[in-house]
């Protein structure tokens, strides 16, 4: 289990909220991309029904050398300009979220408005499911302003920081559990080899299943006892699956649980008359992170069991069709 996560971040049109909290992130050494929802990118413009509309994938350095051409003062005053270059020394180009397939998947996706995230669980129902993995999705409500949308970058960076930090932590008790236990002896059989050089010894079903040596006999025997470890091995594969699945599933409800108790935190230094509420919940939520982390720990281990299991069911089905 790797503790390099992959973080998104999505607005409407990628150019403030998700832009400023990608830059943020991005500095402090995450693996992070953004993304907007919208059917173009929208920049104010001289009153608000002349806004300027822009395709996606138009490069942040054409638009600002336009809207630079076409208003410098304007367009300085109410901060696009600086906000456009900033853009494109993150990266070329506003994404949709809706075209990023080829992107990979993400482990944190976060939205700045309450749309958008709707958008986001829309478009990920609608998808092919190629790979049945979970992914936590976290809305943060950010007014679409240069103030507003540097406090929700800060916040989105306290939440990816405990996030990570809790993955670390689960990643270094998996692996110090796992040294600390014992190295599995290597038993081996003579019947997996034969001394005596007689060829039709070597038959496994001789030896162990037909001691009469019978062709015919020696013949079916062998293939039932293949078949069957056959199905012993695609029995505990699918059940290492099944485990690996509800891991990741509560390593999700862990980070979500502790993203919520972080976010409450927060919630009552702001919010200072509501302060025992959000006390509370944040109390209730870090009891959910704990207890999702045990379910994901209980479920490592079964999946290292069902691993194991497989690995020795293969081990029996490759022996039988040495022979």
């Amino acid at each position: 289990m790797g503790t390099t996560m992959r973080y998104a971040m999505v607005c409407s049109s990628n150019q403030n909220r998700s832009m400023e909290a990608h830059a943020l992130l991005k500095r402090q050494g995450f693996d992070v991309s953004s993304y907007g929802t919208g059917a173009h990118v929208k920049l104010p413009g001289p009153s608000l029904r002349e806004p300027n509309v822009y395709d996606f994938g138009t490069p942040y350095k054409f638009m600002h050398d336009e809207l630079r051409r076409k208003d410098p003062d304007l367009y300085k005053r109410n901060g696009i300009l600086p906000m456009l270059k900033r853009n494109l020394g993150v990266k070329n180009a506003p994404q949709r979220w809706q075209d990023n397939a080829a992107d990979g998947c993400f482990d944190v996706v976060m939205t700045f408005e309450e749309k958008v995230f709707d958008t986001v669980i829309e478009d990920l129902n609608n998808r092919e499911q190629k790979m049945i993995r979970s992914v936590l999705i976290i809305n943060l409500e950010v007014k679409d302003n240069h103030e507003e949308a540097a406090t929700g970058a800060k916040l989105a960076l306290d939440l990816c920081q405990d996030m990570s930090e809790e993955r670390h932590r689960h990643h270094h008790l998996f692996h110090h559990h796992q040294e600390e236990k014992p190295s599995d002896e290597v038993a081996y059989s003579e019947t997996a080899y034969n001394p005596s050089g007689d060829d039709y010894a070597s038959g496994y079903t001789k030896t162990a299943d037909n001691p009469s040596g019978d062709d015919y006999a020696s013949g079916y025997t062998e293939t039932a006892v293949a078949e069957s470890a056959s199905d012993d091995y695609e029995s505990y594969e699918k059940e290492e699956k099944h485990h690996k699945h509800k891991e990741h599933l509560g390593e999700m409800g862990a980070l979500a649980a502790g993203a919520f108790a972080l976010y409450e935190k927060h919630e009552a230094k702001k919010d200072p008359e509501h302060a025992h509420k959000h006390k509370i919940e944040e109390e209730i939520a870090a009891a959910v992170a704990v207890g999702s982390g045990g379910y994901a720990f209980h479920e490592h281990h079964e999946k290292k069991d069902a691993e194991k299991e497989a690995e020795e069911a293969s081990g029996q089905k490759h022996h039988h069709r040495l022979f």
